[in-house]
């Protein structure tokens, strides 16, 4: 290890084991939610890239689901790195790769039309002049739009992803409207939707939202709640299969 903060852990439900930072965002159960409902194929030409891939938990995750091989794009240096020495103690070098720097950057690095899947775990908030950003600038950068913006996401994913590509992101609920223009400007369809509660009772904190490239208007599907907890803090039992009962679709 090359950092004393640093830790091996385990992903839940699985054997692979992934390298975090008390200083870096760890691993959230919004990436968790985000790998069991991203869909991918199993065949070898599959290809998938991951956009703001932090220290590569969904490359990791979506390793289990397809044999493809697997990008991340991750613009902090520090985190790119512990990416790679992840994929490194998964031995899973020759499946999934990093690159670092800037999504923005993205359609100069790849062929256009030439990804199937497309996924984005993405700073949730804005940045405005009067935005409260965390001083720690490994974590504002997770959390803001300092460096890309949701904009950006639609604008590189049109231009990379095949026709009838898929786009797959988690994202706050409020956001909903802007992704749906963007997405029409784009040329995207939203075709999948699932909204996530933390608990029984409370209004929706994160949604899971799949686009389509050049897809039909028509044909969304609304998937069920997640509760995320139950009345305490244990996870329900829809969480806890999620996380851990290795259903993959």
């Amino acid at each position: 290890m090359t950092e004393k903060q640093e830790r091996i852990d385990y992903l839940p439900g699985l054997e692979l084991k992934i390298i975090q930072s008390d200083d870096t965002f760890a691993l959230s159960t919004d990436t968790m939610f985000l790998g069991h409902f991203t869909h991918v194929r199993v065949p070898e030409n599959q290809r998938v890239l991951d956009f703001c891939t932090g220290t590569g938990a969904l490359p990791l995750l979506l390793s289990t689901k397809t044999r493809g091989h697997i990008e991340g794009i991750e613009i902090q240096p520090k985190l790119a790195e512990m990416a790679r020495r992840s994929i490194a103690l998964n031995h899973l070098t020759d499946q999934i790769e990093i690159k670092t720097g800037n999504i923005t950057e993205a359609k100069d690095w790849y062929p256009i039309n030439s990804i199937d899947v497309i996924t984005c775990n993405p700073p949730y908030f804005k940045r405005y002049p009067n935005s409260t950003v965390n001083p720690n600038s490994q974590k504002a950068l997770a959390r803001h739009e300092i460096m890309m913006t949701l904009a950006d996401v639609f604008d590189q994913a049109k231009v990379l992803l095949r026709d009838k590509g898929k786009l797959c992101l988690v994202h706050r609920p409020e956001r909903l409207s802007e992704m749906q223009s963007l997405a029409q400007a784009n040329g995207f369809s939203l075709k999948r939707l699932q909204i996530i509660y933390p608990r029984s009772g409370a209004d929706a904190n994160t949604i899971l939202v799949e686009f389509m490239k050049h897809g039909k208007d028509n044909g969304l599907k609304i998937l069920p709640p997640i509760i995320v907890y139950d009345e305490g803090t244990q996870y329900t039992e829809q969480t806890q299969a999620i996380f851990y009962g290795h259903d993959n679709h």
